[in-house]
């Protein structure tokens, strides 16, 4: 029990806990977004993605190809459609808001669509 808990503890360090600025980006984009959601999309990226495979970094993938693979994955990882949801908006999230040394959002991309 207590490896589970530390390999998923370690895969979790590579996946960034959402900010201030991450959550002003993801209003924009999404209105209503809570950083209860995009916490709650990273933890259950961390608890569900990491049960059959390493975890990849968000900016591994583009924000379209997140939107295209979680979906994919939901049936394999028996995610809800709002799971998926909360997941994808962390992902693209952290993806789009690439932040500086400084915790400045360093962002230039405009708003996104569906979701």
């Amino acid at each position: 029990m207590m490896t589970g808990v530390l390999l998923l503890t370690s895969c979790a360090g590579t996946v960034p806990e959402p900010t201030p600025s991450h959550l002003q980006w993801a209003s924009q984009q999404w209105p209503g977004t809570r950083m209860e959601d995009l916490m709650k999309g990273r933890q259950l990226y961390v608890l569900k993605c990491s049960g059959c495979h390493s975890l990849h970094r968000p900016d591994e993938l583009s924000p379209q190809q997140w939107e295209k693979t979680v979906p994919e994955m939901m049936t394999r990882a028996k995610l809800t459609q709002e799971e998926a949801m909360l997941i994808v908006r962390y992902l693209v999230t952290v993806t789009e808001t690439k932040e500086d040394s400084l915790g400045e959002n360093a962002s230039t991309t405009g708003t996104r669509s569906g979701q």
